[in-house]
């Protein structure tokens, strides 16, 4: 059986001829050892969208090969992304019966394809949420530097030269509503 739960039964019907059956007493089918762990939003399902510098909040919950929870697990999983974060990126709280409930997370850099990966505090059982977009936050400030990205060299004295400016969050991610349309700098 691949169904952990109370009130398992297994019923028994005789093929050919007559159709008789008997029906086992209910039993219970405990979880099998952890095997991966499901990393979900706080609520169930998969993250949605998150603005870069604002906590959120996500759920693991242990699981055996089959998707059953893990419900003896009350260990610590390290908690990773593939985007930069200010917190939450660390070691968890314990589980309780096989699920931590609410781990706040904040990531800074925004991003299609992020994601966020549980693995058991100093084992190798792991599991990743499914894909999600970390955006960009408000504007914060202007990146300033030369038309070609980096520093701004030597200038002689009143002589043009050219400038890039970009509008940034407070992570220096790209504020891409930004742009010509009502939106001006004094420069």
């Amino acid at each position: 059986l691949t169904e952990a739960g109370a009130s398992a039964t297994i019923t028994v019907t005789r093929t050919n001829p007559g159709g008789q059956t008997g029906t086992s007493a209910a039993f219970t089918v405990n979880p099998g050892n952890l095997h991966h762990f499901l990393v979900e939003a706080a609520g169930g399902g998969a993250i949605g969208t998150q603005q870069a510098n604002v906590a959120f909040n996500v759920r693991f919950t242990a699981q055996d090969q089959f998707n059953n929870t893990t419900t003896g697990f009350t260990g610590t999983v390290d908690v990773t992304s593939n985007r930069a974060a200010s917190s939450g990126l660390t070691t968890s709280a314990a589980f309780t019966s096989g699920v931590l409930a609410s781990h706040a997370v904040t990531l800074t850099e925004a991003g299609t394809n992020s994601t966020i990966t549980a693995t058991r505090t100093g084992g190798a059982e792991a599991g990743t949420s499914a894909a999600f977009t970390v955006t960009f936050g408000p504007l914060h400030h202007f990146k300033v530097e030369a038309a070609a990205g980096g520093n701004i060299g030597s200038q002689l004295q009143n002589t043009a030269f050219g400038i890039k400016v970009t509008a940034q969050d407070q992570s220096n991610n790209t504020v891409v509503t930004f742009d010509g349309a009502g939106n001006t700098v004094n420069i």
